[in-house]
């Protein structure tokens, strides 16, 4: 008899999906399963742990090999207890089928992963219509094989992700899922079309191809908060500048934190081509992987206060720094600065002519130039720098940001004009008003 798992171990939540490394640990699944149904009792802590594992695990051909009592007994404790799924598309029917002799439904299963087919000619396009009666309370669904026919009319997912799709794939899903909150859609070499994509109005986390037509779709998306836009193969000007800058100029109100991965662009990244200084709640900027270009006028709003460049050339950082009046942090990681003369010195110079908030933080990785001038000024000078410039090398650290992709935050755009009425006794007279300024001038 196969131990049982021990009861400190963690057990995963209900839409965390872990993979057996083993087939050994499928196996001992599988014979626990069975000594359970043969002599453990329905609710017993070990039978409730068997059913926890089995969401763990693609489970589905352990079916084939229980008895008919076995299946009348496991498939309506699943129905109650198990919360994650895994199979195949070809699977669906076999599954909808015994739920219904069964007049069942896996009322409880809130996450689903469809795994990619072994064999594809077993695969019918219709099957996944299926999918919605067999889980008719599915809020995650993981999509990892193609699909190219009619999407499941899935009512109260919120969350998908996608992995190849048709555009009459994604037309249909967007009209049979309208609790969509968050849309992933990668690995695809089609271009979609998204005029459609509105009627999800509850979409909050979008990812999409950076190859998309009808983009100002995208910004009538009230509740959009994250929008990824991701391509990787080579990024001509003309593939993605009218995309991005569309959708940059329709939520310019709204864009707070803008991110670029430059690693397939064809050219150089000029930042006046984004019409940055439109997007009025602009706050940080971060780019990787980029050949920046500075034409020397301010590229961006001046409410900015964060820039961050990793593995960038940079012809001319004066030009962020000098019009940047809010700018409060500067990060350059294992760039490539053009510069003459002494970098940490102008920067402390610019910065005490700024009219912004001091001081400015100043933070480099991999950068035998800064470090060397770092190193050069003495305690008294880094002291008497303080109010206006604070440097800090820091270690190389990982770059989370995916390679060749945009993102983009919103919040929500003040589209609104605050009430400044005020009581009428509180609104001073021009006799106070003059009776005050002439005080100030004798002062």
């Amino acid at each position: 008899m196969l131990a049982a798992p021990q009861t400190g171990q963690p057990r995963p939540g209900p839409t965390k999906v872990v993979r057996c490394t083993t087939e050994y640990t499928v196996e001992q699944l599988y014979r626990t399963l069975r000594l359970c149904l043969r002599y453990m009792a329905d609710g017993s802590e070990i039978f409730n742990r068997v059913i926890n594992g089995l969401g763990n695990i693609y489970f589905i051909p352990m079916l084939s090999h229980l008895s008919k009592a076995e299946l009348h007994r496991l498939i309506p404790m699943l129905s109650q207890k198990l919360k994650c799924l895994r199979l195949q598309v070809s699977d669906i029917p076999k599954l909808q089928a015994i739920c219904r002799q069964l007049d069942v439904h896996l009322v409880n299963t809130r996450y689903c992963a469809l795994l990619t087919e072994r064999d594809s000619k077993n695969t019918e396009v219709k099957h996944i219509e299926l999918l919605g009666e067999v889980l008719p309370n599915l809020e995650i669904l993981h999509v990892s094989c193609p699909i190219q026919g009619h999407f499941p009319v899935l009512g109260k997912v919120h969350t998908l992700h996608l992995n190849n799709v048709s555009q009459a794939t994604l037309a249909d899903l967007l009209q049979k899922c309208p609790q969509l909150e968050h849309l992933e859609l990668r690995n695809s070499t089609c271009v979609y079309d998204v005029q459609k994509i509105g009627l999800c109005k509850l979409i909050k986390d979008l990812q999409l191809p950076l190859e998309i037509t009808a983009p100002l779709a995208i910004a009538h998306l009230t509740n959009l908060r994250h929008l990824s836009l991701q391509c990787k193969r080579l990024w001509p000007e003309s593939a993605w500048l009218p995309t991005v800058l569309t959708i940059i100029l329709a939520k310019r109100f709204a864009l707070e934190r803008l991110t670029i991965d430059g690693t397939w662009l064809v050219g150089p990244l000029i930042l006046s081509k984004l019409q940055l200084t439109h997007c009025t709640a602009l706050k940080e900027l971060s780019l990787s992987n980029c050949k920046v270009i500075d034409s020397g006028r301010n590229p961006l709003p001046l409410i900015c206060q964060q820039l961050s460049f990793r593995k960038c050339h940079l012809n001319m950082l004066h030009g962020f720094v000098v019009t940047q009046q809010m700018l409060s942090h500067l990060n350059l990681f294992d760039c490539q600065v053009q510069w003459n003369g002494h970098l940490l010195r102008h920067l402390l110079d610019l910065s005490k002519r700024r009219l912004g908030p001091p001081p400015l933080h100043l933070h480099f990785s991999q950068s035998t130039r800064l470090r060397s001038e770092y190193t050069k000024w003495v305690t008294e000078e880094l002291e008497a720098s303080k109010p206006w410039l604070q440097v800090k090398e820091v270690e190389p650290a990982t770059w989370k940001h995916p390679l060749g992709m945009i993102t983009m935050e919103f919040g929500r755009p003040i589209n609104f004009l605050p009430n400044l009425q005020r009581p009428l006794e509180s609104i001073p007279v021009a006799a106070d008003l003059l009776k005050d300024f002439d005080s100030y001038l004798k002062d």
